[in-house]
């Protein structure tokens, strides 16, 4: 994938744009605990790469290993900093119910938030008009995320 790191680089001013778009926060009500969790913080700083990776190749990535074929060093790490698991990445992105967007990604290990148990995760959605991606760095019961991933 050298030449999707060539074009990244090229078209680096046009995806500045795309990354005022390209991360948003969480719902209200999680943002004290978003910003003490080093789990959504590390997804928040993938986002930025995320939205530069579709950008350049008009698709979402499929895995981890093709965000550090085009980043490289550059790409913050796809490993849980909990449990130093790798993050997993659903087949093609899995729609959850009653939320917006896909799930791209997700850490395995669980996080407590608000006395539950909850993954954090990175939903995708295209940006109507605008013709980009917008990421959200959101808390997912572990119920809802077996749920979406039984039903794909």
């Amino acid at each position: 994938m050298k030449g999707a790191r060539r074009s990244l680089r090229r078209c680096g001013g046009a995806f500045a744009c795309l990354l005022a778009l390209g991360c948003v926060s969480v719902p209200p009500g999680t943002a004290h605990e978003t910003i003490d969790d080093p789990a959504a913080e590390r997804l928040h700083r993938l986002c930025e790469h995320v939205v530069l990776y579709y950008a350049a190749q008009q698709a979402l990535p499929p895995d981890a290993d093709a965000l550090r074929e085009a980043f490289g060093a550059a790409l913050p790490p796809c490993t849980s900093p909990r449990s130093g698991e790798d993050y997993s990445f659903p087949p093609g992105a899995v729609a959850i119910a009653g939320r917006p967007g896909r799930l791209l990604l997700y850490d395995p290990a669980p996080a407590m938030i608000g006395g539950r148990r909850c993954l954090w995760g990175i939903l995708v959605s295209e940006s109507p008009g605008m013709h980009g991606l917008v990421t959200q760095v959101v808390p997912l019961g572990e119920r809802e995320v077996a749920e979406a991933l039984r039903v794909r």
